[in-house]
């Protein structure tokens, strides 16, 4: 064989192999995943979507968490608005019991009743509020509309669902106490405050909210101006 066919079957033979090694190489890519490797590509996708649901479900939950402590505080600073404003519209209402003129406002460290310009559900007309301390913490409210005669006697002819507190403040272990100015000019907080014996009302009201448990939410306190106080028609004769 000549030199020159010799060369040209050199040529053929790595043609062959170098062809040869294309179709194993392409052949090999075509094969696909193997079941192990399938198993594990399950494997780690199963776990990567357990970590996504359980961030996503906590994110959710502290979401929920810090929105429901917004509503509550929300809530709590409009009952303390309410409560201010129902006792800064506190007056001398007056009633007659044997023939003689008193004014309704019992003030007790645990308990408050008075009748108030704020009515908050009875259309601008006068109403009865009675506040109690509940023993097991927060304030029980009472509010009904303001007839004729001696309101503790309405309030005790309430029955049904008018009857019934509305409980606030759950949290707190609440104390009244009253502001009292003598002709001196000198001021002090009383615990009791009884607007049928002094025929006046007291300068403000104190509403101490102390948190139950230390780490709830810190100690606050409602301090409500009467004006109604200086009426002419509750002052003592001289």
């Amino acid at each position: 064989m000549s030199v020159a066919n010799e060369k040209q079957v050199l040529w053929i033979d790595r043609l062959s192999y170098f062809g040869h090694m294309q179709i194993n190489y392409f052949g090999y890519r075509c094969q696909g995943f193997t079941l192990l490797e399938l198993l594990i590509a399950m494997t780690l996708s199963t776990v990567l979507m357990v970590v996504l649901v359980s961030g996503f479900s906590l994110i959710s939950k502290n979401w929920e968490k810090q929105d429901n402590r917004l509503d509550a505080s929300i809530d709590q600073s409009l009952i303390r608005i309410e409560l201010e404003n129902a006792i800064m519209g506190a007056f001398p209402y007056t009633y007659q019991d044997k023939k003689k003129t008193y004014i309704y406002f019992t003030g007790e460290k645990q308990s408050l009743g008075f009748v108030s310009t704020l009515s908050p559900s009875y259309n601008n007309q006068i109403t009865i509020w009675q506040l109690q301390a509940n023993h097991k913490g927060g304030l029980d409210i009472r509010v009904s509309e303001a007839l004729t005669g001696d309101p503790q006697a309405v309030l005790a002819r309430q029955s049904g669902k008018a009857a019934e507190p509305t409980h606030v403040l759950a949290d707190k272990s609440v104390r009244f106490s009253y502001l009292d100015k003598d002709k001196n000019g000198h001021t002090q907080w009383l615990n009791q405050w009884d607007g049928k014996q002094r025929r006046a009302l007291p300068q403000a009201v104190k509403i101490s909210l102390e948190a139950k448990e230390a780490v709830s939410t810190r100690n606050d306190q409602i301090i409500a101006l009467i004006f109604a106080h200086e009426h002419q028609t509750i002052r003592k004769k001289q």
